[in-house]
């Protein structure tokens, strides 16, 4: 593990100290699965649903010049990519194993 290599710096005496025991726990809380699903929920309505709304109204109250539908559709590939990155690293399946 990466934390013993940490506790062999430690020269006080406290090796014997269990480093970073709340990661571990965290990693094997009961309740992980349903964090891990709520928190991409949480930031795809955060980080993507404010801006969808604004390019909504955007485009039902205009203007509908060639410069705001320009801009209004790179806005919306910069919020498609953002929401494929939440998704991506969303990590609901668990840690990887390292082999």
């Amino acid at each position: 593990m990466a934390d013993s290599s940490l506790v062999g710096l430690v020269d006080d005496g406290s090796g014997d100290i269990e480093m970073f025991q709340w990661e571990g726990y965290r990693r094997h809380d009961p309740r992980r699965p349903s964090r891990k699903r709520l928190q991409p929920a949480v930031d795809l309505a955060a980080f993507c649903a404010p801006p969808l709304a604004a390019l909504t109204l955007l485009w039902l109250l205009g203007p509908h010049t060639a410069v705001v539908l320009i801009g209004s559709a790179a806005a919306l590939a910069t919020v498609a990519v953002l929401a494929t990155q939440i998704i991506g690293y969303a990590d609901v399946a668990g840690p990887a194993q390292l082999t």
